[in-house]
């Protein structure tokens, strides 16, 4: 079923850290795919007489995961969220 090749029984009964995993696996694969081709292009391009030495700096990659972003709720936040939905905690 899709990219994953997962059945239709083990994505409705995957825990949804399973299926983070295996997203995770899926984007590691591609991201190795994506380097070996990469590194094909750059030996190719140097055969025909490239002037590069140096991979990182003729094609640079930007391997910086994003960061998590949490938001940030102040007390008159909290305060509106409780009266709307009628908690009293």
């Amino acid at each position: 079923m899709g990219r994953l090749k997962w059945t239709t029984y083990e994505y409705y009964t995957s825990s949804p850290q399973e299926f983070y995993y295996a997203c995770k696996g899926y984007f590691d694969e591609r991201e190795e795919q994506i380097l070996l081709h990469r590194n094909a292009a750059f030996l190719i391009c140097q055969s025909f007489g490239a002037k590069h030495s140096d991979l990182n700096k003729a094609w640079p990659v930007d391997n910086k995961q994003k960061e998590d972003s949490r938001v940030v709720i102040d007390s008159e936040m909290k305060d509106t969220i409780k009266r709307i939905h009628g908690i009293s905690i």
